[in-house]
C-alpha cells in the first residue's frame, strides 16, 4: 500500500503550499496535517482525507493506485485549470471539449 502521508507531503509542495496554507483550505489544523504528513497521526477520517485531496487538487483513487508510482510533478491539473480560466469564454470551452476529445481517443487507444 502507498505511503499516503508521503503522496499527500509531496503533493502539498509540489503546489508550492505551506502545511498552514493546505491546511486552512482543507478546514483542517496546522498541527494535524502536520503530524499526519509525518506518521505522527495516522488515523484520519474519510471527510478530513477527502477534504484534503479536494485542497490538493487530488482524486481519493490517486493515494490507493498502487499500479504505478505516483508522482506529484506529473500532475498539471491546477495549472491547466488556472490557464482555461485565463481565456474568454468560447475559447476556453472550445479548448476544453477538443482536449477532452483528444483524452477520450489517447485512452481508447491504450485500451486496445
Amino acid at each position: 500500500m502507498p505511503d499516503i502521508a508521503k503522496i499527500i507531503r509531496e503533493r502539498r509542495i509540489s503546489l508550492n503550499l505551506s502545511i498552514p496554507k493546505a491546511a486552512e483550505k482543507a478546514d483542517l489544523s496546522d498541527s494535524f496535517l502536520s503530524k499526519f504528513e509525518r506518521n505522527v497521526n495516522t488515523n484520519i477520517s474519510l471527510d478530513k482525507l477527502l477534504r484534503l485531496c479536494d485542497a490538493l487538487d487530488l482524486k481519493i483513487t490517486d493515494l490507493f493506485d498502487d499500479n504505478e508510482e505516483f508522482n506529484p510533478e506529473e500532475i498539471y491539473t491546477p495549472e491547466l485549470v488556472k490557464y482555461l480560466k485565463s481565456l474568454p469564454l468560447k475559447n476556453r470551452e472550445k479548448i476544453s471539449k477538443n482536449f477532452l476529445e483528444i483524452l477520450q481517443t489517447t485512452n481508447k487507444d491504450s485500451n486496445n
